[in-house]
C-alpha cells in the first residue's frame, strides 16, 4: 500500500483576524489555506508551498498536470476549490 502524507498551510493573521498582511509565509495571492495529500511528505510540502503562493489560474494548471495530488484550497473570501477528489478523501469515496 502506498504511502499518503498530508501537508497543510494557514495563513494566520498576527493583527487582525481580517488582514492577511502579516502571515508568516511572504508573496500570498489570494490564498489563506492550502491542504495537499501525496504520495510522500516532501511532494506534499513543495505542492502546499506552490498552491499557496499562486493565483488562481497558476493552481488550476498545477493540478491539471499533477493528477496525482490532491488538494484543498482556501481563499481570502473563504471560498474553498477542492482539487482531484479530494472530497473523496473527506467523504470515504
Amino acid at each position: 500500500m502506498p504511502r499518503t502524507s498530508v501537508c497543510g498551510f494557514l495563513s494566520t493573521p498576527r493583527i487582525n483576524f481580517l488582514s492577511f498582511e502579516n502571515s508568516h509565509i511572504l508573496n500570498t495571492k489570494d490564498t489563506i489555506s492550502v491542504t495537499v495529500v501525496a504520495q510522500t511528505l516532501e511532494e506534499a510540502d513543495v505542492y502546499a508551498i506552490a498552491l499557496f503562493v499562486a493565483n488562481k489560474k497558476g493552481r488550476e494548471n498545477l493540478m491539471k498536470r499533477n493528477k496525482n495530488i490532491q488538494a484543498l484550497a482556501v481563499t481570502r473570501d473563504l471560498k474553498s476549490k477542492m482539487y482531484n477528489n479530494f472530497g473523496g478523501l473527506i467523504h470515504g469515496a
